[in-house]
């Protein structure tokens, strides 16, 4: 089981994620220097994600993650969030850090993703504090 985009996935929920998302919603890759961001689709990022949360050590182990800070600016239909994240495994230490920025769009009927990017804490790239959670 794990936890993203505001559901909790265990195998038979694929279908429940990808209802989160508009009808070509974009997810950037993770942005990591000097690679070039690319953009990919829902089906193709629900499948590499399917495969990392099934195919991998981490995913296979529980990985979680919590959401330390957000932040949502919305106006009308459109909204702006940033999540920051820390990802571990149950019983373990944070393993990492993240903030996702997520494009949000109202169909009348919920807010739904239209894009995604996310930015993983590195070495030499620390967590803002505007990021961080207030200890």
């Amino acid at each position: 089981m794990i936890r993203y985009a505001g559901c909790v996935l265990r195998r038979a929920s694929w279908a429940a994620m990808r209802s989160r998302f508009v009808p070509g919603a974009a997810f950037v890759d993770p942005v990591q220097p000097p690679t070039a961001p690319r953009a990919i689709d829902l089906e193709t990022f629900v499948a590499q994600f399917r495969q990392w949360v099934e195919g991998t050590p981490k995913g296979r182990a529980g990985f979680r993650e919590r959401i330390v800070v957000a932040r949502i600016d919305a106006f009308g239909h459109i909204a702006h969030a940033y999540a920051t994240f820390e990802g571990f495994a149950p019983g373990q230490a944070v393993a990492e850090r993240v903030v996702d920025s997520i494009q949000l769009v109202f169909d009348d009927t919920a807010w739904k993703v239209a894009s995604f990017t996310t930015q993983y804490e590195a070495p030499g790239l620390p967590m803002p504090a505007r990021f961080r959670a207030a200890r």
